[in-house]
């Protein structure tokens, strides 16, 4: 259970009336302006003279101490969740798409190494319809101020840098796993710990 100290930090950095007004103040139409700019200006993979691959091959689902500034329990939820799915064959229910199979986590965006500040998308998936999900998994935690709504903007960041290089990720996909992943703008699926 939750201690008066918890609800404390909890509504100080989520405070549930501030999301609502905040959701409100959000223009749709330049949201979606702002998104087809970082979609047009994302670094593309397939132009990069030093091809980088988007899935990462070795990825082993353990805990390594090489970030030091990474959101570690972020990271540490994803590869559990990543892990359990890939030993089990889980998957778990999207509202009309039929159900994700996670396929990678920590993916990476860069085309370059010199790309700095874009970041990794928590977890990567697939529906059973064959359309790519990009997963952003926030944590609540002492040193994050991470609001709701701040998670959904960095969801679809990171979703408009997925979409301009999604031909090159349906090749990719194919190569390594032998599944179709469709010419279809991704879905964004944000996840969390219920607290």
């Amino acid at each position: 259970m939750f201690s008066p100290d918890d609800y404390k930090i909890l509504f100080t950095k989520w405070p549930p009336t501030g999301l609502a007004e905040n959701i409100a103040r959000i223009v749709k139409d330049g949201l979606f302006n702002e998104y087809y700019k970082l979609h047009y200006w994302a670094p593309k993979r397939g132009k990069a003279g030093k091809r980088k691959k988007h899935f990462r091959l070795e990825h082993k689902g353990c805990v390594t101490t090489d970030k030091g500034g990474s959101n570690r329990f972020e990271e540490h939820l994803c590869m559990a969740l990543w892990n359990q799915s890939q030993r089990k064959k889980l998957t778990w229910p999207s509202r009309n798409t039929g159900n994700i199979q996670l396929r990678d986590y920590q993916f990476p965006l860069q085309a370059y190494d010199t790309d700095t500040g874009i970041g990794e998308v928590d977890l990567i998936g697939v529906t059973d319809c064959g359309q790519l999900t990009v997963i952003e998994a926030k944590v609540l935690n002492n040193s994050s101020n991470d609001t709701p709504l701040y998670a959904l903007v960095e969801g679809l960041r990171y979703t408009a840098i997925v979409q301009a290089n999604l031909g090159t990720i349906i090749k990719e996909a194919k190569e390594r796993w032998d599944i179709i992943i469709l010419d279809e703008p991704p879905l964004l699926q944000l996840i969390a710990p219920k607290s």
